[in-house]
């Protein structure tokens, strides 16, 4: 399968939201305080504890720490933006819940990972696709109930989906999944 530039990048995304999980729920490596869970509470509250017949592990992490927690995100990305908007970093705020292994694990489906991110006060519209890509290339579809941005197809999928001032990124390989875990978002 080839993947479009966005979705490349959405994939990308995947593998790091994995490793900056895994940091916090094996204890090697020991997590730091950029990647410690409840940075952003209630932002992390917005991503499911369990859909799909999954149970995510969460994490999340304020503006200031966004650089060192290993996101795809960085300051030269989101200082336009911010300045822009007359934000700061002290508005940013990104949360991600992974899916974690169970007792039989579901096949192909613990690739699954939701990330929220949030400019206080700014459309989620500006910085749609910001931390991992654009939606440029993605189709409008319903999933979940709400109207999202999809791309990829069977074996990968990549949802966007835009609520107020915060952008959800849902990836994973069963779409049942991704519409189950974009119907549990606020």
């Amino acid at each position: 399968m080839s993947l479009s530039r966005p979705l490349a990048a959405l994939a990308a995304a995947l593998v790091v939201s994995l490793a900056v999980v895994s940091c916090g729920a094996s204890g090697t490596p020991a997590p730091t305080d950029a990647n410690l869970p409840g940075a952003a509470p209630a932002l992390e509250a917005m991503l499911p504890s369990s859909a799909g017949g999954l149970t995510f592990t969460k994490a999340s992490f304020d503006g200031a720490k966004v650089g060192a927690a290993g996101l795809p995100l960085d300051m030269t990305t989101l200082d336009p933006v911010l300045k822009a908007n007359g934000k700061t970093a002290a508005d940013v705020s990104y949360a991600v819940a992974t899916a974690v292994a169970t007792t039989p694990a579901p096949s192909g489906k613990l690739a699954t990972t939701v990330m929220a991110m949030r400019i206080a006060g700014v459309d989620a519209a500006i910085t749609a696709g910001m931390s991992n890509g654009t939606p440029q290339g993605m189709t409008d579809e319903t999933l979940g109930g709400k109207h999202v941005k999809q791309g990829g197809s069977a074996g990968f999928w990549a949802v966007i989906y835009l609520k107020g001032d915060v952008m959800f990124e849902a990836m994973g390989a069963d779409i049942t999944v991704l519409d189950a875990v974009i119907s549990a978002l606020p």
